[in-house]
């Protein structure tokens, strides 16, 4: 799914706000979203954050937009993309094979 937005035109007559979002037909979900299996078992928490963190900062950039009170649905998607990009190194630094 791509493109969310909040719409508050499609919260009708209720107190509600409407989402709105695209679904992207044609393209296949992956079972395993990081393609690699890792072990999470024995992962430690505070190497995994430490290394979430160092992602995000480095990503600052693209994750900005987040910091905004109304930001656009493409800055979203890049936002999300990120996000999946900076936990799959976490994982992938941090996790055995």
């Amino acid at each position: 799914m791509k493109e969310w937005a909040i719409d508050p035109g499609l919260a009708h007559d209720t107190n509600h706000l409407g989402t709105k979002f695209l679904i992207a037909h044609g393209q296949t979900e992956s079972n395993n979203p990081l393609d690699i299996k890792y072990c999470l078992k024995d992962i430690k928490l505070d190497e995994w954050t430490k290394e979430l963190e160092s992602t995000i900062i480095k990503s600052q950039d693209t994750l900005q937009p987040l910091s905004s009170p109304d930001p656009l649905p493409p800055h979203l998607d890049q936002c999300a993309d990120a996000l999946t990009e900076a936990l799959q190194a976490a994982t992938a630094a941090t996790a055995k094979i």
